[in-house]
């Protein structure tokens, strides 16, 4: 098995560097450019997916739907899926988050929640429980749309690195990542697409993007 990662596309509270957690928050003009690219890209590359499953945040299903075609009743929602929940630090920029918040990004083993809001340690959880039982899937090629944060998680843990690295993998709006099933383990392939800060439309090695 196969499966493609896909980050959804740019929203205004991406160009505007603010969390956006469970807010549903809809694509912007650069987002729905950025879904019809990989859309072309995947076309070229005649990329086929047996199942396609999606955050159910708007901004994820937007571009899910843009990128392969498919109706909303064609598309496997999960809520596994979903954006960290930052609870009420939700739509607050980047440099604006109060105290400790601030060690969402710096330090994010110390990082405690707001509120209602999730754990690390939890996204993590939740997020790899998903791709358990993805492993269980009869199918060769899997697209699943996710968010920023999310998709960091899954990479953190395939990769089986420390939550203090939490963000040294980069993951640019509309990265696709595919992740290969060997011996009952997923592992996180070298190759990417990237049209967000593009060179070639193609797969490549090259590490791109940022939160």
């Amino acid at each position: 098995m196969r499966v493609y990662i896909l980050r959804h596309g740019q929203t205004d509270l991406n160009r505007e560097r603010r969390v956006q957690g469970h807010l549903n928050v809809e694509l912007n003009e650069t987002g729905i450019r950025q879904a019809k690219e990989l859309a072309e890209v995947i076309r070229e590359k005649e990329l086929h997916f047996d199942r396609v499953y999606s955050s159910p945040l708007k901004r994820a299903l937007d571009t899910c739907q843009i990128v392969t075609g498919r109706s909303l009743e064609e598309i496997q929602i999960d809520e596994r899926l979903k954006e960290f929940n930052f609870a009420e630090l939700e739509g607050s920029k980047y440099t604006e988050l109060p105290g400790t918040a601030q060690t969402f990004f710096t330090a994010p083993e110390r990082f405690q929640p707001m509120g209602e809001g999730e754990t690390f340690p939890e996204l993590i959880d939740r997020v790899m429980d998903f791709l358990e039982d993805l492993k269980k899937v009869d199918a060769e090629n899997v697209l699943l749309t996710s968010h920023g944060t999310a998709i960091h998680a899954m990479l953190l843990a395939l990769e089986h690195k420390e939550l203090k690295d939490f963000w040294n993998e980069d993951v640019h709006n509309c990265d696709l990542i595919p992740l290969d099933l060997v011996d009952g383990t997923f592992v996180v392939s070298k190759e990417r697409v990237s049209v967000a800060h593009p060179t070639e439309h193609v797969f490549s090695d090259e590490k791109t993007g940022c939160l």
